[in-house]
């Protein structure tokens, strides 16, 4: 309807108000649906947001309409929510008196906060298992921990010299300018590559027993015996 000439723009105009009403239906019903019909998982135990990062080390307790507790305890998330739904009734009435541009913005804003209405009830549950939710993978589970992000970190302020060496080689045509740099991180990654690998090595002894465990007694797909 913003950029089609006549009829086109009508139709598609039509058609954006009957995709807002059905959007409207279905949000609300699903949001129903899920405060009255399956379970909900959550974590009972055992997630260190700090600690290593293992699917294996929590325990998470299945209950009806549990997807919506991060709205139950903290109310000014139910925004997200109230946003979605209001800026697609908005997009249906811009649509109506013929205002695009309007409606492409308000539309846009619809999909924002449908995608933040999930991911907040979901968090901090990124790929909920069926079979064993105990295996369910988390926000901390898929992130590294505390000193693997630093390393990761002091990565970048090692790679960034060479996109540096590169740059000043191409400004100063200095080659010697450039092979500095790159000497320069070449070292620098020697040290930081050895302090993260020592790191790893440390993280997984540390909690082997813990890791072997959970694996031994868990009937999930990556079980051991």
């Amino acid at each position: 309807a913003f950029k089609a000439g006549e009829p086109m723009s009508t139709r598609a105009a039509a058609i954006g108000r009957l995709a807002a009403l059905v959007f409207v239906i279905t949000f609300a019903a699903a949001g129903a649906w899920l405060a009255l019909g399956p379970d909900g998982q959550r974590i009972g135990g055992g997630a260190d947001p700090m600690g290593p990062s293992s699917p294996l080390m929590k325990t998470v307790l299945l209950r009806p309409g549990a997807w919506l507790d991060n709205y139950r305890e903290h109310d000014i998330l139910w925004l997200a929510p109230a946003i979605a739904l209001l800026t697609a009734m908005l997009a249906a009435v811009l649509l109506h008196f013929g205002r695009p541009g309007a409606a492409l913005l308000s539309s846009g804003l619809t999909v924002t906060a449908t995608i933040l209405t999930a991911c907040i009830g979901l968090f901090p549950f990124l790929m909920p298992s069926s079979t064993d939710p105990n295996q369910g993978l988390t926000l901390w589970d898929a992130s590294s921990s505390a000193k693997t992000l630093f390393i990761m970190l002091l990565s970048v302020i090692v790679l960034l010299p060479i996109v540096l060496a590169y740059w000043a080689r191409a400004v100063f045509s200095n080659e010697f300018v450039f092979a500095g740099i790159l000497a320069l991180s070449a070292v620098l990654g020697v040290i930081f590559y050895g302090v993260g690998l020592d790191s790893a090595v440390e993280s997984a002894y540390k909690n082997r027993e813990s890791m072997l465990q959970a694996l031994s007694g868990s009937d999930g797909p990556i079980s051991i015996t």
